[in-house]
């Protein structure tokens, strides 16, 4: 993962992916994607290289809510 940035409540993480099986930025996104909905997170990629998760939050999110999001993706990437 590399830069985190966000608006509201939009967030965005870059995908950089690893150096190995020839995987793109894009291509481990949209793996992380694919396993993030599979949980029940909503995210998508967006950006110029199409590499950026973005995150889409219920509009009540709260501290509880963060902490399961982080779990979730920690567990998506380690399904990579």
């Amino acid at each position: 993962m590399g830069q985190v940035r966000g608006v509201g409540l939009v967030a965005g993480v870059d995908i950089v992916a690893p150096h190995r099986d020839g995987l793109t930025p894009r291509d481990t996104g949209a793996q992380l994607v694919e396993l993030l909905v599979e949980r029940g997170a909503l995210a998508g990629l967006t950006g110029p290289g199409g590499a950026t998760l973005k995150v889409r939050p219920p509009l009540v999110w709260e501290h509880t809510h963060a902490d399961l999001f982080v779990d979730l993706l920690a567990d998506a990437l380690g399904a990579l």
